[in-house]
């Protein structure tokens, strides 16, 4: 069986996987066509996918018992 500490690394390593999945393809697509709107896309999503992480990161040590 894992430890909760291992399950929480676990999901946060595939959420920045994920997250990161996320934007690079469309980045690439935007890249080629409007480099405006690719830098504009990168500004906006990036904080996004941080802020998912942290708030799982969050709701995991609002809900772990101690």
């Amino acid at each position: 069986m894992r430890d909760e500490s291992l399950n929480i690394v676990l999901i946060i390593f595939g959420l920045i996987v994920l997250g990161n999945f996320i934007i690079v393809v469309p980045y690439r697509i935007l890249l080629e066509k409007n480099k405006e709107k690719a830098k504009k896309f990168l500004h906006i999503s990036l904080p996004i996918i941080e802020l998912s992480i942290l708030i799982v990161i969050v709701w995991y040590f609002i809900n772990k018992k101690w």
